[in-house]
């Protein structure tokens, strides 16, 4: 039986033993080097999630609930995902409509394309533009 008590964490009751466990949520952090993840570190176990950081695309893969927080160049940033096969990954993650959260360069690498240089992932529709919609 499971038993939800507030948003960030489990409680299980067990029927044969009568006793309560605490589970807490996990979030899994995308740190792909360059990224500033210092703050998002600090701040989730304030808020009663454990972090689990990704160390291979399979992680990527298994995880809950993914934070991407990401600073720096686009094209570098891609080629370090594409070479650790973290790119492929994390598209298939985002595809399976799982929970993500992409932070600045995490979230602007899912876009076709920068206008700084470079492919994105192609996952959200046109590009990022720095001009103002009219």
């Amino acid at each position: 039986m499971r038993i939800f008590l507030s948003r960030h964490t489990h409680f299980y009751f067990s029927i044969s033993s009568f006793r309560f466990f605490y589970v807490p949520l996990v979030v899994t952090l995308l740190d792909y080097g360059a990224g500033n993840v210092s703050s998002i570190r600090n701040a989730l176990p304030h808020l009663g999630f454990s972090i689990k950081d990704v160390k291979t695309p399979g992680d990527i893969l298994n995880a809950d609930r993914l934070i991407f927080p990401g600073v720096g160049a686009f094209a570098p940033a891609m080629d370090v995902l594409n070479k650790t096969g973290m790119g492929e990954a994390l598209c298939t993650y985002i595809e399976n409509d799982r929970p993500f959260l992409g932070i600045c360069l995490g979230l602007q690498l899912l876009f076709h394309s920068s206008e700084e240089n470079g492919p994105g992932f192609a996952l959200l529709p046109p590009s990022p533009s720095t001009q103002s919609a009219l």
